[in-house]
């Protein structure tokens, strides 16, 4: 067959992919679950198959630097009202079989847990974080494109779930991260020699992440958030969990002074009954 003959999809441009104000808009239109999804993948990247392969246990392992727990009631609990959390997703690319590890933004963390609050089910470690079948999934997208007039970029419809993967990775890029790097964080494969080789340090990643979050971050303003190493998260988490021990402690004390005060009254009361004084009826005598 002559390759000259075989029709190649028309490429994309920068211009075809969907700005921040788009998104916004969209963010406007969709429920809970989708508004979760859509900034959950602006910001980590990752394909429309992990996203939904993602369970409420791998949420809860993505947050546990926060919390220290492994019930969803209480994650969800903790981190309520929270505008600091960066989840770190560890994670299989399905396409390559490739091990990576990626980050997702604040305010994609507040709204899985807004989410997963207005849901009515109870919540098994197992079961999808996302809770929709990809049929579903791809046909809210197009009704989106539709409903807007978005038409197509190159053979496909412009907005799609794919097209916020190359959101995230052209926004990364242009704010000045390294190619690799953004190849890092959406499992994208190195050949086996860079694989066995060159290991990307997931903490040194996750601050380089944190560094040009601004870049895929839709509604919120960055500059403004308290964003925090997990070192200091762990050591904030460890100074609470030893408050907390020092306040029961003083419960205890004093409920035992309590019960020593109760004891020595009703002990002088039996004295004083039984033998017609107290110890407060002696006089000390040097």
């Amino acid at each position: 067959m002559n390759q000259k003959n075989i029709a190649k999809p028309t490429p994309i441009s920068f211009n075809d992919l969907p700005d921040k104000e788009l998104i916004k808009k969209i963010l406007k239109m969709v429920n809970p679950l989708m508004r979760a999804a859509i900034l959950f993948m602006t910001s980590s990247g990752c394909a429309k198959r992990e996203t939904l392969n993602l369970t409420i246990q791998g949420f809860i392992d993505s947050t546990h630097e926060y919390h220290n727990s492994n019930d969803i009631y209480e994650v969800l609990h903790l981190l309520n009202g929270r505008d600091d959390v960066i989840p770190s997703w560890k994670l299989k690319r399905q396409k390559t079989n490739k091990y990576y590890t990626t980050f997702s933004s604040p305010e994609s963390t507040t709204e899985i847990i807004n989410y997963l609050l207005s849901e009515e089910r109870d919540f098994k470690p197992e079961d999808p974080l996302f809770k929709i079948t990809a049929t579903h999934f791809n046909n809210t997208f197009t009704k989106i494109n539709n409903t807007l007039n978005l038409g197509k970029a190159g053979t496909y419809n412009r907005f799609r779930s794919h097209m916020l993967r190359k959101f995230h990775a052209s926004q990364l890029y242009n704010d000045g991260l390294s190619m690799d790097e953004v190849d890092e964080l959406q499992g994208r494969g190195k050949d086996q020699t860079r694989t066995s080789y060159f290991l990307e340090d997931p903490l040194r990643l996750r601050e380089k992440y944190i560094e040009h979050l601004n870049a895929v971050t839709i509604n919120l303003d960055v500059n403004n958030l308290d964003l925090k190493s997990p070192e200091f998260v762990q050591m904030e988490t460890e100074l609470e969990s030893k408050s907390r021990e020092v306040e029961d402690l003083k419960v205890l004390v004093e409920k035992t002074n309590n019960e020593l005060i109760n004891r020595l009254n009703r002990l002088e009361r039996e004295t004083k009954s039984k033998y017609g004084y107290s110890i407060d009826d002696f006089e000390l005598i040097d």
